[in-house]
């Protein structure tokens, strides 16, 4: 089963009962909750577009949620640089809304500090934009990059 939304999709294994988990999403974000009541996971996926110095992103939207109940990952493509991620300490205006999400949340990044999560060949910098967080009640392991192949998360 797909769910996709906008430049986001996420794919839930056929092998997992349908009626065990709910889908959600909107411009540029896509989440899928596994379980009911109060024992469940959230697993949103997230692309913020950063295009000639404009960035568009659905955690302004999110920021405006209040924290899901029981456990939550967040991963995607932030295009956001910030000193406590990024190993060259730039920092964009625009992450607020990651600090306020990740505050409001109660959540912590997954990566390690300065992790390069896109390699770039034009004699650019390489980055930590792909981010990876998760509510402090969940254990969870980063893998990566190793080069980078494939997916950067698992959890």
């Amino acid at each position: 089963m797909i769910f996709s939304s906008g430049r986001v999709a996420l794919y839930v294994s056929k092998r997992i009962d349908r009626t065990t988990w709910t889908i959600d999403g909107g411009e540029d974000w896509a989440a899928v909750t596994f379980g009911k009541g109060d024992d469940v996971l959230t697993v949103i996926s997230i692309y913020s577009e950063l295009h000639n110095r404009n960035w568009k992103t659905p955690l302004k939207e999110l920021t405006d949620k209040p924290p899901l109940r029981g456990r939550t990952v967040i991963v995607g493509d932030f295009n956001a640089y910030y000193p406590m991620w990024d190993r060259d300490r730039r920092q964009l205006p625009e992450v607020e809304y990651v600090l306020r999400l990740v505050i409001g949340w109660n959540l912590e990044l997954l990566i390690l500090w300065g992790e390069i999560t896109r390699r770039l060949k034009r004699g650019d910098r390489d980055s930590t934009i792909d981010l990876a967080w998760t509510s402090r009640n969940l254990s969870a392991t980063y893998n990566g990059p190793d080069d980078l192949p494939g997916s950067d998360y698992a959890v």
